[in-house]
């Protein structure tokens, strides 16, 4: 197993996580728990990692490139939530996949009016 990737806590190592088995990927979270020995150990390995099958390494490198590379700063503050067409949930304007179910709204998508 390799690691990919170095969490700033244990809910995005597991935010990832999800995002990657949806790409086929799985990934392992390591040390989730470590958060509570926080100065007992250094802080910097008490992070929670992620972890793929070494034949895995590149696609997840890739994937959580991609993930990880739309700036905050690109979302369009005039941008309106969006309803999923699959579960009928209201999902804030940023975010391009539904909470509730998954649901992966197209790029050229536009929220509705």
């Amino acid at each position: 197993m390799k690691q990919i990737y170095q969490a700033r806590d244990e809910m995005e190592a597991h935010w990832l996580k999800g995002l990657l088995g949806r790409e086929g990927i799985d990934a392992q979270v390591f040390g989730g728990a470590l958060s509570r020995v926080v100065g007992e150990v250094p802080f910097t390995e008490a992070f929670p990692t992620l972890h793929v099958a070494d034949e895995q390494e590149q696609a997840a490198r890739d994937a959580l490139e991609r993930i990880l590379s739309v700036p905050a700063s690109d979302a369009d503050p005039d941008a309106r939530p969006w309803q999923c067409p699959d579960c009928s949930e209201w999902v804030d304007a940023h975010f391009g996949e539904c909470w509730n179910c998954g649901y992966v709204r197209e790029d050229d998508a536009d929220p509705p009016a």
